[in-house]
C-alpha cells in the first residue's frame, strides 16, 4: 500500500497541486493579488489531496474484497484437505 499511496499522492499532488502553482500565482499576480493567486493554489491543492484520497480509498476497498475473497478461496481449499485427509483414516 505504501507504493500506492506514494504513485497516487505524489503524482497527483506533485503534478497537479505542485504544478499547477506557476498559473495561479501568475493570474494572482496579474491581478495586482497575489494573495488571491495563493489561495487558490491552495485550493488546488486541497482538491488534489482530496482526489488522490479518493482514488486510494477506491483502489484500497476494491484490493481489499480481492484479498477476503481469496483467503476465503485458501480456507475452503483448507478444509477440504483436513476433510479428505481424516476421511482416509
Amino acid at each position: 500500500m505504501k507504493q500506492l499511496a506514494g504513485a497516487l499522492f505524489g503524482g497527483i499532488m506533485g503534478g497537479f497541486g505542485g504544478g499547477s502553482s506557476g498559473v495561479w500565482i501568475g493570474i494572482g499576480a496579474s491581478m495586482h493579488n497575489p494573495v488571491l493567486g495563493v489561495c487558490m493554489w491552495v485550493g488546488t491543492v486541497a482538491a488534489s489531496f482530496l482526489t488522490a484520497r479518493g482514488f486510494f480509498s477506491h483502489t484500497t476497498h476494491k484490493r481489499e474484497k480481492e484479498i477476503q475473497g481469496l483467503a476465503e478461496a485458501v480456507a475452503a481449499v483448507a478444509r477440504e484437505s483436513i476433510e479428505a485427509s481424516r476421511k482416509k483414516r
